[in-house]
């Protein structure tokens, strides 16, 4: 049987480095088709005369705003809790618990300031000004002698 580890040794980081770089690769190809559709459609129903709806430029925040940050602090505390547990037998369990659980605090203290700040943006309903309040029912004639009797006099 033959076995050469130094040629599997080598490949294992190539390897690594090659297949995310073609998923990102192939991913931003896949992006620009679709805004290059798009953009088409919108030309194509100009010509035509059709109004073609604006893209909010606003993306939507998420729903869980929090959840990359909680996984990552979850996870650098295991690995922190696993250099405890062994007696300082593994350091670098420790290395990388600290590295990810800074990452996930400093991720979950982004993620707060910046739902305090859209917060802090977003105008409550109930401070709503007076001009945004809904119109006053307009009354309309519904028979031809109260249409016709609109108050002017026509010279007679």
């Amino acid at each position: 049987m033959w076995h050469n580890y130094g040629i599997i040794a080598l490949m294992i980081p190539i390897i690594g480095m090659i297949i995310p770089a073609l998923i990102i690769v192939f991913a931003l190809e896949r992006a620009y088709r679709i805004r290059k559709l798009e953009h088409e459609a919108k030309l194509a129903a100009i010509e035509k005369g059709y109004d073609v709806p604006v893209k909010p430029t606003k993306r939507p925040s998420s729903h869980y705003p929090f959840a990359w940050p909680l996984v990552m602090l979850c996870f650098g505390s295991a690995l922190i809790l696993i250099y405890v547990l062994n007696g300082a037998m593994d350091p670098e369990a420790l290395g990388f618990g600290l590295i990810i659980f800074f990452v996930g605090a400093g991720l979950f203290a982004s993620r707060f300031i910046g739902v305090k700040k859209q917060e802090e943006e977003e105008e409550p309903l109930s401070q709503t000004p007076a001009a945004w309040s809904a119109p006053e029912p307009v009354s309309v004639p519904t028979t031809p002698s109260e249409s016709s009797d609109t108050g002017h006099s026509t010279g007679a």
